[in-house]
């Protein structure tokens, strides 16, 4: 059984300016993960205007679109990705850093349009990673979300998926 501290557990309703500021800390300590590895970043990836100073073996060890990218370099020593239409953005974005970190992060009906739309657009299949993030949110999607009529209407309330799916 894992314990979490009080600081991170999240609490069940949020306004949207709790859910910025929570936003804002996970990205720190997202950031502060990868900086106390000791191991320095070698490529800024920038999604919608953000960037993130990040490795990129996690990354293209679970996307086939960040492989081909760097695969496909001219630059042996690429060091900046830019990936302007993410799905979902930057906030999508980050849970896939994290994924990609093995970080835990929660899955929910608030962001599973964004997370699944960006998974597919990155190509993060059973190809590239056994478990990997196109099967865990269709594996959501599944099991939670369509499982019942409630869990389905709370998805298409809270989402917009025209402009989720898209990138940007």
């Amino acid at each position: 059984m894992v314990v979490l501290d009080k600081e991170e557990t999240a609490p069940t309703s949020l306004n949207m300016s709790s859910k910025k500021d929570l936003l804002s800390t996970a990205m720190k300590r997202t950031s502060e993960w990868i900086f106390s590895q000791e191991i320095p970043s070698d490529v800024t990836v920038q999604v919608g205007g953000v960037s993130f100073s990040l490795h990129k073996f996690p990354l293209v060890s679970k996307s086939g679109y960040i492989r081909k990218v760097v695969s496909e370099s001219n630059d042996a020593d690429l060091s900046v990705i830019e990936i302007p239409n993410v799905p979902g953005g930057a906030d999508a974005f980050e849970l896939i850093a994290k994924f990609c970190y093995g970080i835990n992060f929660e899955i929910s009906t608030e962001n599973i349009v964004m997370l699944r739309c960006a998974a597919e657009y990155l190509e993060m299949t059973k190809d590239y990673a056994v478990g990997n993030l196109v099967g865990r949110t269709e594996a959501y999607l599944n099991e939670v979300v369509l499982n019942s009529l409630s869990g389905a209407v709370s998805v298409l309330h809270v989402s917009n998926p025209p402009a989720n799916c898209r990138g940007g």
